[in-house]
């Protein structure tokens, strides 16, 4: 800055012995007067910037005096680091109520932190929390929840416009099921040296399932936040909000809280609820691929900068979440996420170079040719043949996105062939990105017999090891791969092209028979596998999906044991369209006959039911082409109809006389009758009875009449056709000793339902 000013001097002086020296014209003259003077103007302003700089010490005389060579700077700059050195102090033992609490009772969970800004520790036994001053020794507060204490956060200022100036804190109290916030109180409104005592304000979120391990708040804003086992930040929202228009009155009573301590508008305008700062792919996913994600990491431990508004958040994995609150402390943006595990360096080293090679076979190969051929044959071992074929398969690829849609065919089979022979070697998540990376590149070419085939390739890496891999990795990694199916089978259905960054051709949606040609494409070749698990995986997320049309289209040997325990539904329709009406009429059948002992009797279908069910079955026999073929089949189904009928009969008139009878009975013996009947009358609802068990154990029991004359009849003709057969048995068989009571039985029950019809 002075040699500046010196040269500008020295440029005067020349300029005045110019002038002296020599005259100028008058033009002249006034063109170096003008530029004189902007000179002049220029020395002053940086005078004035150098007179401003050095009222500041520098930067190097502030670092080259300090006592200590590593300390640190921080809001204000001339504040030195704090000592990180911690000396041991006296040792102060829990209170005796505290101790012999721990010691009597039968806890199953205990816990202890440190309140500093207030002077207190707490400690948590069980579903019970104690507030201990330890610098005043036997003041103590002792607070009960109604579900175990796992965490507690100290709000030394809560929010504005919520308390009224008797609470000086809030506690968040954290138990298995919910986050509760406890006011603060000094006795007598007196300073801490008082003593405290707690208030429940019944302001409290659920945790979700959710084992909460931190909370933290902000002592100029009183935002408080709070994270635990499933890796998320959440944040406590208890301020007044715009919506609610109730009275104070009402407010209070719903909340069951002390109102003394609530300004009134708060109570008018209440609001306690949580909100999630950070978010995961699982929760966009269906059900069956939300496995595929992993997630953040348990957190252990919050950190919070106030001078910088920041908050810290560490995961149980090493990552670290970095989140701005805003320059006031009122807004919350997640700025990045670090890992800081050191330890996994020397690992990655080792695989440092061949991720090298990854990068050179995604690149442009157009130069590459001369320096693949010498590292195949200079380096074998560190240049495979998986990696000659992986690169080979890339360079195919992109042959393939440059060529015309006449000529893509052979590139695209060329690099799935090449493909195939590299993937063997795919066994890690850096391996599944890029079969990721390639299936999209396929489906922008609309190449889905290559998705298909190189995901099922890959897949098959880890069939063996995922049935014995207790930890699920290998699980999740085959689902990685069966899931780029998935995720193409989506896109064509949906018709979705606004998820692809960019297309060779010029991207449309597609029209009605090239999507249905595609998605048959994707099925063809995903029908194929004899992967089990595969199958599966399709299956449920068609049905999950709603494409009951395609799922029932399917012809596999493992649609049938899914639909079975899936959907009947779909299992008969599916029968039907392919026209096996027996094995459908034979479901129809079964599920008329259902009936569960494990189950609570109104757990099985009902006779209305079992009605509906018999009669399809009737509906499925009669489509057979061949009706004659069912014959047997159609007059036994009939007869079952026939005795449905006749139990619907009895039911109903059993009804209107249990109904009669409740109307008039008073006595104890009334009572036990209408029990008896109220259990027939279940009976009869939901189990099927043959004919001679509804007569013998209903109709006759209760002397209901509701036989036609025409079912009697056909009833006779049976068991006399019964009678016939058995009496025609070869003399051998009469041997047994169940034939002669059989006999017996038909010859009484056909004598008794000849002189019922002749009664009748």
């Amino acid at each position: 800055m002075a040699a500046t000013g010196d040269g500008i001097a020295a440029f005067s002086r020349h300029w005045h012995a110019q002038q002296t020296a020599t005259p100028a014209k008058g033009d002249e003259q006034e063109r170096q007067a003008r530029l004189f003077k902007g000179l002049l103007e220029a020395k002053t302003r940086v005078d004035q910037v150098v007179i401003e700089d050095s009222k500041f010490p520098d930067l190097y005389d502030q670092l080259a005096t300090q006592s200590e060579p590593q300390n640190y700077f921080f809001e204000p700059y001339a504040t030195q680091w704090c000592p990180q050195l911690l000396k041991k102090g006296a040792i102060i033992p829990l209170p005796s109520v505290i101790a012999t609490s721990m010691e009597e009772e039968m806890q199953t969970l205990t816990l202890s932190g440190l309140l500093t800004p207030i002077d207190h520790a707490w400690t948590s036994v069980d579903h019970r929390l104690f507030l201990w001053n330890y610098k005043q020794r036997g003041r103590f507060a002792v607070f009960e929840f109604d579900q175990p204490v796992v965490a507690v956060g100290l709000c030394q200022r809560p929010r504005p416009g919520v308390f009224t100036d008797k609470v000086q804190h809030l506690l968040a109290v954290a138990t298995t099921v919910e986050v509760v916030l406890v006011a603060v109180l000094y006795e007598d409104n007196k300073t801490l040296a008082s003593g405290l005592r707690l208030q429940r304000t019944k302001l409290s979120v659920s945790t979700d399932n959710t084992v909460v391990r931190r909370i933290v708040a902000t002592a100029s804003t009183g935002r408080i936040f709070f994270g635990g086992s499933d890796g998320g930040v959440y944040e406590i929202i208890y301020g007044p909000t715009p919506a609610g228009a109730a009275s104070a009155s009402s407010a209070s009573s719903s909340l069951g809280l002390d109102t003394s301590i609530f300004i009134p508008s708060f109570l008018q305008r209440s609001a306690c609820r949580k909100v999630t700062h950070t978010s995961h792919l699982a929760n966009y996913l269906p059900s069956f691929l939300s496995a595929l994600t992993s997630s953040a990491g348990k957190i252990l431990e919050f950190a919070l900068d106030e001078d910088r508004q920041i908050l810290y958040a560490l995961h149980d994995q090493g990552d670290i979440d970095v989140f701005d609150l805003g320059a006031q402390g009122r807004e919350t943006q997640l700025v990045c996420t670090v890992n800081l595990l050191a330890g996994g360096a020397k690992y990655a080293r080792a695989t440092a170079a061949k991720a090298m090679i990854k990068g050179l076979m995604k690149g442009r190969n157009e130069n590459n040719q001369f320096l693949i051929r010498q590292l195949r044959e200079q380096c074998p071992s560190y240049f495979t043949v998986s990696d000659l074929w992986h690169y080979q398969g890339h360079k195919s690829l992109a042959l393939a996105k440059l060529s015309a849609p006449s000529g893509r065919a052979t590139h695209l089979n060329e690099s799935l062939s090449q493909f195939l022979q590299a993937c063997h070697m795919w066994d890690t998540e850096e391996c599944i990105e890029v079969l990721q990376g390639i299936c999209d590149d396929y489906a922008l070419l609309n190449f889905y017999e290559g998705v298909v085939k190189l995901a099922l390739a890959c897949a098959k890496n880890f069939h063996d090891a995922a049935a014995t891999d207790l930890t699920g990795s290998k699980l999740m990694l085959k689902r990685s791969c069966l899931g780029c199916v998935l995720l193409v089978l989506q896109r064509v259905l949906k018709n979705d092209t606004s998820s692809s960054p960019q297309a060779v051709d010029e991207m449309v949606r597609l029209d009605e028979e090239t999507r249905q040609r595609f998605t048959q494409q994707i099925l063809h070749y995903s029908l194929a596998s004899e992967d089990s698990d595969f199958h599966l995986l399709l299956y449920s997320w068609l049905y999950e999906h709603g494409e009951t049309k395609l799922l029932t289209s399917i012809r596999s040997q493992f649609i049938e044991s899914f639909l079975k325990e899936k959907d009947q539904d779909l299992l008969i329709k599916m029968y039907m369209e392919q026209q096996k009406y027996l094995v459908a009429a034979k479901v129809w059948w079964s599920r008329a006959h259902e009936d569960n002992e494990d189950m609570a009797l109104d757990q099985n279908p009902d006779i209305v039911k079992r009605q509906y069910y018999v009669s399809k079955a009737m509906s499925c026999l009669k489509s057979i082409p061949d009706v004659s073929e069912a014959a047997d089949a159609i007059r036994e189904v009939r007869d079952v109809l026939d005795v449905l009928q006749l139990q619907v009969r009895i039911l109903k008139s059993l009804e209107q006389a249990t109904i009669a009878l409740e109307s008039s009975t008073s006595s104890g013996r009334g009572d036990s009758e209408l029990r008896e009947r109220r259990a027939d009358l279940q009976q009869l609802t939901y189990k099927i009875f043959d004919a001679s068990t509804l007569y013998n154990q209903f109709a006759s029991k209760y002397d209901i009449f509701v036989f036609p004359v025409g079912f009697l009849a056909k009833l006779l003709e049976r068991i006399s056709a019964w009678y016939i057969r058995v009496a025609n048995l070869p003399p051998s068989a009469h041997e047994h000793r169940e034939i002669p009571v059989l006999l017996e039985q038909f010859r009484r029950f056909k004598s008794e339902l000849m002189s019922f019809r002749n009664q009748l």
